[in-house]
């Protein structure tokens, strides 16, 4: 930490300052997201312990990033909350799902809340499927719920569809977390069917539009936490 030459720059969500690192579930969840290399989530649960994922949040904030973009269950509330205890400051930017869309779909989000969460958005495969099933009720008792509690809520999206519709419908919306990556890695599957919500059983695309992911962005003015899928290499 000592080598640290300067702090990487911050964004706003609303009036707080937040410089998000992605940690949504790899170091903390231990697991991952690299498909044929099945191995890599085994070495992942060997590596990430509790301690090495404190010294993972610790040297995050050394560099001036002091929020992790985490999923909520009871493993994080509880990795987090010794992790505060210890002095630590990182703040909690929540990935929430839903549980059971025609019971209670909001508990998972209100675990968050209710255990410091500093913000909380809607999962992307939940966001997904609503918006490609018209259940835009779901957003609206979501939203209603949680609206003025006194933190951000944001919509995660694989689908453009999804941040179009927030914004023509005037959600109530302060970030988005969205995918975005090009489509010229070498394993993409261009003859592949390209479902409505994205599946991704057979190929490595988790935006299906990233050009016009760009273009229609840089009409929206609420905060964008990117969230890009780097294709590997052969």
């Amino acid at each position: 930490m000592s080598e640290l030459k300067e702090q990487v720059p911050k964004g706003k969500i609303k009036k707080s300052g937040y410089k998000p690192a992605d940690l949504r579930r790899e170091p903390v969840v231990r697991n991952c997201s690299f498909r044929d290399l099945i191995y890599v989530d085994g070495l992942m649960k060997q590596y990430f312990t509790t301690e090495r994922v404190w010294e993972t949040f610790r040297l995050c904030e050394a560099c001036g990033i002091n929020s992790a973009l985490v999923r909520t269950d009871t493993n994080t509330v509880q990795l987090i909350h010794k992790y505060w205890k210890q002095g630590g400051k990182i703040q909690w930017l929540a990935q929430t799902k839903t549980i059971d869309s025609d019971k209670d779909f909001t508990i998972n989000a209100q675990l968050a809340m209710d255990n410091g969460a500093s913000a909380i958005y809607i999962q992307g495969d939940n966001a997904d499927v609503w918006v490609h099933e018209g259940r835009f009720d779901l957003f609206d008792q979501w939203f209603s719920r949680f609206q003025g509690k006194g933190i951000p809520l944001g919509v995660g999206a694989h689908e453009l569809d999804v941040v179009k519709s927030m914004e023509s419908k005037g959600y109530p919306v302060d970030f988005y977390m969205k995918t975005i990556h090009d489509n010229k890695y070498w394993s993409y599957q261009a003859d592949e069917p390209k479902v409505r919500t994205i599946k991704n059983n057979h190929d490595n695309y988790w935006c299906r539009e990233p050009e016009a992911t760009a273009e229609f962005m840089e009409t929206v003015s609420k905060p964008w936490i990117v969230l890009r899928f780097l294709p590997r290499a052969p």
